[in-house]
Formats: structure tokens, C-alpha cells, sequence
């Protein structure tokens, strides 16, 4: 017989909603080109996670704002009583998305920033959101009073970044910004080996990060805390 933790829900569940996207990320773990499900039947999946234990609906994808009926899907897991959020890249965002998050009352959105350099985001093939693009996203979400998670992949790559991206918020910080130790996962060699970094180093740069940037909110997780917190 299942102990009751065992038969518990998650706090927060993740639906992929999409597998169309903007971009062509190397470390993109969602990228199966799958046939989307129709809108009847993503509200059925809506329906059959939303336990009472549930209490945040995380929309992702790859780009949930390239399906067309995305608002009513944020419509109905509203209406049913969730906390709502989108994991997007930000790029598609334009003042008649946030007027209609604002209407439909989602409460949080979750932006992937790794770089503000173009050519660097270019060459990994991840979203590349310009600085005035992101000052855009952070004054519009105060505005229309939509929580901002901004989210960096902490990698090989990316570690001199992290210092440039503090720099740039900490006049104009979000919510909340999240560092993320790069996770293997399934990947190749040649990608784990390009972005890989050790858990250490990842600790000391979250850690120098946080005293630099004491104003603003800060969160680091290591791929080992990272570790099963992915249900597709």
C-alpha cells in the first residue's frame, strides 16, 4: 500500500503545450516535432492535472505563444482555479499579449535569457532577446502586474555572461532570476562536452552573483537538484 507522500501531487506541473518554436537550441530537451493536441484536448489535459494538491500550471513548450489558441488555454486553467505560468522565450511578446495576460489574469511569466550577446546566442541556437527587448518584457509585466522570472542556463559558455546580464537588471531587477546548472540529460557527447560544468563552479558563480547583485532576488539550481523535476 502507497504511503500518503507517495500518493501526492506536485505543487506545480509543467505542460508541454507545443513543439513548434523560434529557435533551434542545442540543449532544447522538448524537441520531438510532435503533432500538437488540438484545443479540446489540451483542455482535457488541463482538466486531468489539475488536482486540488496542483496549485501553479506551467505552460511550456518550446514557444506556447506560437499556438494560436494559447489564451484560451490560459482561459480554462484559470477558470479553474490555478496559478498560471508561461516558460516562453519572450521574443513574440508585443503589447497585445500582455493586454490579454493581463485580462485573463495570468499571474507569471518565465523568460529565457543565457546571453545578451546576439552572436552567442546564435551560435548555440538559443532565443536571443535584445536589451531593449528586455526592458520592454520587465517594464510591461510591472505595468500589467505579471510576475517576471527570468531564467539562465549556467554553462561553459555562458559563465562569462551571467556577470553582464546581473549588470544590465540590477537597476531594473524581475521577480525573480533563476541560475541553472547546464543538466547532461540525454544529450551527446559533443553537446555535454561544449556546455558542461562542474557543480563547483557552478556554486562559486551563483554565489558571487548573489553578493554582487544583493538587490536582486536569486536562485541557483544545481543539475543534481535539477534531477527528476522533468515530466513530459
Amino acid at each position: 500500500m502507497k504511503s500518503p507522500k507517495e500518493n501526492s501531487f506536485p505543487d506545480l506541473v509543467s505542460y508541454l503545450v507545443t513543439s513548434k518554436c523560434v529557435a533551434n537550441c542545442d540543449i532544447c530537451i522538448s524537441g520531438d516535432n510532435s503533432t500538437d493536441l488540438n484545443t479540446e484536448m489540451s483542455k482535457k489535459v488541463i482538466s486531468e492535472i489539475s488536482k486540488p494538491e496542483v496549485k501553479i500550471i506551467s505552460f511550456a513548450g518550446r514557444e506556447p505563444f506560437c499556438r494560436e489558441d494559447i489564451f484560451e488555454l490560459i482561459d480554462y486553467a484559470k477558470k479553474l482555479g490555478k496559478y498560471v505560468n508561461i516558460e516562453n522565450t519572450g521574443i513574440l511578446l508585443e503589447d497585445m499579449h500582455f493586454e490579454k495576460l493581463s485580462n485573463l489574469k495570468t499571474d507569471n511569466l518565465s523568460i529565457s535569457v543565457d546571453s545578451l550577446s546576439k552572436d552567442l546566442c546564435e551560435y548555440m541556437g538559443r532565443p536571443f532577446v535584445s536589451k531593449s527587448h528586455l526592458e520592454y518584457i520587465i517594464n510591461s509585466c510591472k505595468k500589467y502586474k505579471i510576475g517576471l522570472k527570468l531564467n539562465s542556463v549556467v554553462s561553459k559558455i555562458t559563465k562569462e555572461e551571467i556577470n553582464r546580464i546581473g549588470l544590465f537588471l540590477k537597476d531594473n531587477p524581475p521577480r525573480i532570476w533563476k541560475l541553472r546548472q547546464f543538466t547532461p540529460r540525454s544529450y551527446g557527447y559533443n553537446v555535454r562536452n561544449k556546455y558542461d560544468i562542474s557543480e563547483e563552479e557552478f556554486i562559486e558563480i551563483v554565489n558571487e552573483t548573489k553578493r554582487k547583485f544583493s538587490n536582486i532576488k536569486i536562485e541557483g539550481k544545481t543539475s543534481v537538484q535539477q534531477s527528476g523535476t522533468c515530466f513530459m
